[in-house]
């Protein structure tokens, strides 16, 4: 169910990303694994909609990479821009 604390998150995400605070991201691979979905490649397009699902941008990968939890960086954790942007705060919110 979509709700109103899940699209306040997608403003505030989208939000990161136009003002240039959040250029990374990540995922678990278990989940594309579980959903039989392609990893995402480098050159790949992806639409970021608000909350109520109108565009707010077109972001290309420029990196793709597969790494255990524990060999994720502090710059990483900076480069996702959530939160206050410390390692492992950043980490943990996803």
């Amino acid at each position: 169910m979509y709700t109103v604390a899940l699209r306040e998150r997608d403003n505030e995400l989208g939000r990161l990303v136009l003002d240039g605070v959040k250029t990374a991201t990540c995922s678990a691979l278990w989940e594309w694994e579980a959903e039989g979905s392609p990893l995402p490649e480098v050159g790949a397009k992806t639409i970021v909609l608000d909350g109520a699902e109108n565009l707010m941008c077109i972001i290309e990968a420029t990196e793709v990479n597969i790494r255990p939890f524990k060999q994720v960086n502090a710059q990483f954790a900076h480069d996702k821009g959530e939160g206050d942007h410390a390692y492992p705060t950043v980490l943990l919110s996803t």
